[in-house]
C-alpha cells in the first residue's frame, strides 16, 4: 500500500511519496524531485558567482549558477561549471562566452591559442577553426578534402570558391589547374578586376625567387598557348607569340627596344616591315604620322583620306608639306599635287648669286648652276656660277646634239627659228659664217695664188688653185684682192684681167690676161673668195 504524506508549504502542496520522490504541487513526481509550473532557484539572491545554486552529482564541481550581485564577473547573467571552473557564460546581454567570461559578442571564444572550433571530428586533424599567433585558420583533415565557399544548404549548396587541399584555389572552378584559376561563370569579360586609387601607381606585381627564371604572364585561348610577355634571367622584355616565336625585345642593357631582333641597334629598332597609321586616320595633316623631335612639326606621314595627295607620301618641316610623292610616282617640292615626275615650285631670278630663290642648285667646291623661274621678267633660266661670278655653261660638252625650238636636232646645235647675238658667230675653230637668201649652210674660204711673171702684149697664162678647204658641191668663187710680194709687189696689175673656170669641190683655174698692147711685169698673190655648201 502506497503512502502519501501530504504538507503545504508557503502556500504551495508537498506531496512525499513512498518511492522516495517529492512532487510539488498536485501531480505525480517522474524524477526524484518534479515540480509543477514555474520554479525559482536562488531566490535569495546567495549566488555572488562562486555559489551555483543548482549543482549535479554528489560534492560535484558541476553547476548552473547566476550571479546575483552587481559587478565582478558577468552579473545576472548564467554560469556553466564543470569540475567546479566556469566554462562558459550566457551574458545578461545575451553574449555567449566559451572559455571567456566577459563576452563581448554574440559568441565568444577564450583569447587562447589552438582549435577554436571542430565542425567535424573530435580529435586530430578535423574540419574546423583555429588560432596561431598572428593567424586565423581554415581547415579540412587532410590533404584531399577541400574548402568551399557557396550558398545555399549543405545538400542544395552553390559553390562560388574552392581551396584544394594542394593549395590551388578555383574561383568559378571546382578543379582549378593551376594556384590561382579564375573562371568567368557571369561571362563578364573581366574574370579578374584590379583596382586601386593609389595617387603614384598602379600595378599587378608578379614576383620570382629564383634569379635565373623568366616572371611574365602567359595567355591561353582555348587551353592552347598562345604566347606571353615576360622578364627573360637577363631581364630583357620578351613579348613572345605562339607558334613562330619571339616578336618584341626590350634590353635593359641599353634601353633599346627591337621588334622581331633580340639585338636592336637603335631605341626602336625594326627587323622587317613597319605599318604606320593602319588605322587610315592621317587626313593630310602633322597628326598620326612618323615625327621627329618632341612636339615637332617634321615628319613623314600619308593621307588616307579622299581628296589631296591622297595615298602618297607627304615630308613636313615646321607643320608644312614641303615635298609630296603622289600615289602615281610624281614628285612635287614646293607643291602638293605635281604634274610631272618632279615638279619643283619656287619663284626665283635669274642673278648670278647664289640664294634659296632659284629653284635649283647643283654645287661643287668652285662651280654651282642655277635653275628657275623668273616671274618677275616672266622667264625660266639656267645659270652657271662660279664663286659668285657668271662662268661657262656648256650644253652637251661630250658630244651629243641640242635642239631649239624643235623636237629632233640633226646637228649638235639644231635651232628652229631665228638667232640673234649682239656679238660674232664663229663656227670650225672660230671661222665665221655668212648670210645669204637660199636655204644651204654656207661657208667662207679664202684662198691665194702667188704670181710673179712678165706678160708680153695681149699674152694670156693659166694656174690651178687649190681652196684652203673643200666643199660638197662646187662653190661659187669670186676675185678679190690683191696683196704686194717680192721686190715689185704691184708692178702693172691694174692691166692683167683675171677670169676663173674650171670650178670644182677642191679648187679652180685662174686665168691671166695682159690687156695691154706692150709687156707687163708684176709680183702679188691673187685672193679669191669661195663661198659653198659645208
Amino acid at each position: 500500500m502506497k503512502k502519501i504524506f501530504f504538507c503545504i508549504l508557503m502556500g504551495s502542496p508537498l506531496f512525499l511519496f513512498a518511492q522516495g520522490k517529492v512532487a510539488i504541487g498536485p501531480i505525480v513526481p517522474q524524477q526524484r524531485l518534479s515540480v509543477d509550473s514555474t520554479e525559482n532557484v536562488d531566490q535569495g539572491n546567495y549566488d555572488d558567482g562562486t555559489k551555483p545554486s543548482l549543482r549535479f552529482g554528489s560534492a560535484s564541481g558541476e553547476a548552473i549558477g547566476s550571479r546575483r550581485v552587481s559587478g565582478g564577473t558577468n552579473p545576472f547573467g548564467i554560469d556553466f561549471f564543470t569540475n567546479s571552473i566556469k566554462r562558459m557564460v550566457l551574458s545578461n546581454g545575451g553574449n555567449l562566452g566559451i572559455g571567456e567570461l566577459a563576452p563581448g559578442f554574440p559568441l565568444n571564444f577564450a583569447s587562447t591559442l589552438g582549435d577554436k572550433i571542430s565542425l567535424y571530428g573530435n580529435s586530430g586533424s578535423t574540419y574546423g577553426f583555429g588560432i596561431q599567433s598572428l593567424l586565423m585558420q581554415i581547415h579540412s583533415d587532410v590533404a584531399g578534402s577541400d574548402i568551399a565557399f557557396g550558398y545555399g544548404s549543405s545538400t542544395a549548396f552553390v559553390e562560388r570558391m574552392r581551396i584544394k587541399g594542394n593549395g590551388m584555389v578555383g574561383i568559378g572552378v571546382v578543379n582549378p589547374i593551376e594556384q590561382l584559376h579564375i573562371y568567368d561563370t557571369a561571362n563578364t569579360g573581366y574574370p579578374f578586376y584590379v583596382e586601386s586609387n593609389n595617387v603614384n601607381a598602379s600595378f599587378i606585381a608578379v614576383n620570382t625567387r629564383n634569379n635565373t627564371a623568366s616572371v611574365g604572364i602567359s595567355y591561353y585561348r582555348g587551353g592552347s598557348y598562345k604566347g606571353d610577355n615576360y622578364l627573360n634571367p637577363t631581364n630583357d622584355y620578351v613579348i613572345e607569340l605562339a607558334p613562330v616565336g619571339s616578336i618584341f625585345f626590350g634590353k635593359s642593357t641599353n634601353g633599346f627596344i627591337g621588334l622581331s631582333t633580340n639585338s636592336p641597334q637603335q631605341n626602336l629598332s625594326v627587323n622587317m616591315g613597319m605599318n604606320i597609321d593602319q588605322a587610315n586616320s592621317n587626313t593630310g595633316t602633322t597628326t598620326n604620322i612618323l615625327s621627329f623631335g618632341n612636339a615637332s612639326g617634321e615628319g613623314i606621314g600619308s593621307k588616307r583620306n579622299a581628296g589631296g595627295n591622297f595615298a602618297g607620301l607627304d615630308l613636313y618641316t615646321n607643320f608644312i608639306n614641303r615635298m609630296a610623292v603622289t600615289n602615281a610616282g610624281l614628285v612635287g617640292i614646293g607643291v602638293t599635287n605635281p604634274g610631272a615626275k618632279l615638279q619643283i615650285n619656287q619663284v626665283g631670278n635669274w642673278t648670278n648669286s647664289e640664294g634659296q630663290t632659284n629653284a635649283l642648285e647643283i654645287w661643287d667646291n668652285n662651280e654651282t648652276l642655277y635653275m628657275g623661274a623668273d616671274e618677275v621678267n616672266n622667264l625660266s633660266y639656267i645659270q652657271a656660277v662660279g664663286n659668285g661670278f657668271v662662268h661657262t655653261l656648256a650644253l652637251n660638252p661630250r658630244t651629243g646634239n641640242v635642239a631649239i625650238g624643235k623636237n629632233t636636232a640633226t646637228v649638235p646645235l639644231d635651232v628652229a627659228g631665228n638667232i640673234k647675238t649682239t656679238g660674232d658667230i664663229v663656227v670650225q675653230t672660230d671661222r665665221g659664217l655668212v648670210r645669204n637668201s637660199g636655204t644651204e649652210q654656207l661657208k667662207y674660204v679664202v684662198s691665194g695664188a702667188t704670181l710673179t711673171t712678165t706678160q708680153s702684149a695681149f699674152q694670156t697664162d693659166n694656174i690651178g688653185l687649190a681652196f684652203a678647204q673643200s666643199f660638197s658641191t662646187p662653190p661659187t668663187v669670186y676675185v678679190a684682192n690683191i696683196k704686194p710680194d717680192g721686190a715689185n709687189p704691184m708692178g702693172s696689175t691694174d692691166k692683167v684681167l683675171i677670169t676663173i673656170t674650171n670650178v670644182t669641190t677642191t679648187g679652180c683655174t685662174l686665168y691671166v690676161h695682159n690687156t695691154h698692147n706692150a709687156s707687163i711685169t708684176f709680183d702679188a698673190v691673187w685672193q679669191i673668195v669661195a663661198i659653198g655648201p659645208q
